[in-house]
């Protein structure tokens, strides 16, 4: 019984989204994701598998399963050939996926020790491969598929990422911590960055600023690299513990950096390199992120739990929290039709989550709660529209 004393008390009601459009079966372990923008489909590497899981975004079905290397962990787009390029770090080679015919085209050898990390040189139509144990990056010529360089950087490179304003490639390499600077027009080494934290990984670019961030998860902090002058511009601290996956907010210029160490994620002012704010409630462990850019929003995997958070990148709050398979790994946004599509790690699934359906919950009703001498007196009021 609530005593009388107690004053009236409402309530209001909101409803759920429905934000899932399907979960689609893929092979064991999935991991990295890409997206064809020409032919709309989704390419999923599967790592325990050794297959490609490709999914047609119209209508989220498999239409194909590519086998290729042994533990695929790596994929990029060449969307001047219109492939698909997977490394597969067992068999140390690079599987090239023909998107128009879903074969593969070749098998490319002479990389060097697990390649990991792959990105696309637009300008010169190269792919760069980083070989996570042979402290090398591997060059490879999009036209004919031969790998034509092999340089030398520094141990455990993992993380690359394209300068498209200065056509260099950036490499993180994680044993000495430094940064390799490669000139793309001629394949040398520019600069060796220095200066940066312990645990290099991720990389990105702010292509506005012309910038490089880095995230270090071994010193919790990021790096900004200036690409101008290959020098350290600055070091941010205050981010989280355990830095991880790093993503650019082009329209408000900001830089998103998970961290699986704290569970927050930490927004960083691309203009000030100051912590502007520190999102909790993305579950544990958050790992791969990706930007909505048509809805200003940023997608957050919680690869400890089950849950994908949303955050409205106007306001950094979380907006939605959408319950997934179990391990959520890596996430590639579908421009065409609005969708994320996120990889399971320990569910062999890909979810599909609706971006326009994604918001704060709408409000459908009001509970007043009137406290009586003996009994409580409990109102509902639903809104106009029913």
């Amino acid at each position: 019984m609530l005593s009388s004393a107690i004053p009236m008390m409402s309530s209001d009601v909101y409803a759920a989204d429905g934000d899932i459009i399907t979960t689609i079966s893929v092979g064991s372990t999935p991991w990295g994701i890409a997206f064809d923008s020409t032919n709309n489909r989704m390419y999923v590497v599967n790592f325990a598998a050794g297959t490609v899981s490709v999914i047609n975004t119209a209508t989220n079905a498999v239409v194909d399963t590519i086998s290729v290397g042994s533990n695929p962990i790596g994929i990029a787009f060449d969307s001047t050939n219109n492939r698909m390029y997977v490394t597969n770090w067992g068999p140390n080679t690079v599987s090239v996926i023909n998107t128009a015919t879903n074969a593969v085209d070749a098998t490319i050898t002479g990389v060097g020790t697990n390649p990991w990390g792959i990105a696309f040189d637009s300008t010169n139509n190269r792919m760069y491969v980083a070989n996570d144990s042979g402290a090398k990056v591997s060059v490879i010529n999009t036209a004919t598929n031969a790998v034509v360089d092999t340089i030398s950087v520094g141990s455990n490179p993992i993380g690359i990422a394209f300068d498209s304003t200065n056509n260099r490639m950036y490499v993180t390499n994680w044993g000495p911590n430094t940064v390799s600077v490669i000139n793309t027009a001629t394949n040398a080494v520019d600069a060796t960055i220095t200066g940066v934290g312990t645990g290099t990984r991720s990389i990105a670019f702010d292509s506005t600023n012309n910038r490089m961030y880095v995230t270090n998860d071994g010193s919790n902090t990021v790096s900004v690299i200036n690409t101008a002058t290959n020098a350290v511009d600055a070091t941010i601290t205050g981010v989280g513990t355990g830095t991880r996956s790093i993503a650019f907010d082009s329209t408000n210029n900001r830089m998103y950096v998970t961290n699986d160490g704290s569970n927050t994620v930490s927004v960083i002012n691309t203009a000030t390199n100051a912590v502007d704010a520190t999102i909790t409630g993305v579950g544990s462990n958050p790992y791969g992120i990706a930007f909505d850019s048509t809805n200003n929003r940023m997608y957050v995997a919680d690869n400890g739990g089950v849950k994908v958070s949303v955050i409205n990148t106007a306001t950094n709050a979380v907006v939605d929290t959408i319950s997934l398979g179990s391990k959520p790994y890596d996430i590639a946004f579908d421009s065409t039709n609005n969708r994320m599509y996120v990889t399971n790690n320990a569910w062999a699934k890909v979810s599909v989550i609706d971006v326009n359906s994604v918001t704060a919950p709408a409000q459908v009703g009001t509970v007043t709660i009137t406290p009586g001498t003996d009994t409580t007196a409990l109102s509902w009021s639903a809104p106009s529209d029913g």
